[in-house]
């Protein structure tokens, strides 16, 4: 009778440990997933950057240079909306890997969370910045907004360079292989 009880609550506490065991793998899983989400939405401020740039170098008349800056102005939204998702998944990432005991990982998503903020704020000013040369009303006005929008561009890029670097060394903090970044041009 008291081996069939203890036999019974053996069984329960290792059915325990083992559903706790897969739980905690099915969300080290989930973080993989968060962290790669990151690293792509960085990855895509840098395609966007890319775009934004060469929308705004060519300003040459008012014609070209208001349509320019109207596109620009475009881009320069899809990056920012780009560094909100940014900033929201190293957050829940950040949060994810506390919960799951990485302490690694979460002290590089705590870097990817301060670099994303910054992008964020960054790209927040350019496309204040693209809004106005669109507004602008003649060249030389246009033609500095841009190029003021283009290098707050450039610095926003480099913070989700720093992002995606970060969650590179995350996501091999969880026993995966480490992803490749490039730091140079999208």
């Amino acid at each position: 009778m008291y081996h069939s009880s203890t036999l019974k609550l053996l069984g329960c506490l290792l059915g325990i440990l083992l559903l706790s065991h897969a739980r905690g793998t099915a969300q080290c899983e989930f973080l993989k997933s968060d962290i790669e989400d990151v690293r792509s939405n960085a990855m895509e401020v840098l395609r966007i950057s890319d775009t934004l740039e060469t929308f705004a170098i060519r300003t040459t008349n008012y014609r070209s240079a208001r349509s320019n800056s109207r596109k620009a102005q475009i881009y320069a939204g899809e990056i920012l909306a780009a560094t909100y998702r940014i900033s929201t998944r190293a957050a829940e990432a950040r949060q994810r890997a506390e919960h799951c005991g990485v302490e690694g990982a979460a002290q590089y998503l705590t870097g990817a969370d301060r670099y994303a903020e910054r992008a964020k704020t960054l790209a927040d000013k350019a496309f204040g910045l693209a809004k106005k040369a669109y507004a602008s009303r003649n060249l030389s006005t246009i033609q500095r907004y841009l190029n003021e929008s283009v290098t707050t561009a450039r610095e926003a890029r480099k913070a989700a360079i720093l992002v995606a670097q970060q969650a590179s060394e995350a996501h091999f903090c969880c026993g995966g292989q480490e992803i490749v970044v490039a730091a140079g041009r999208g």
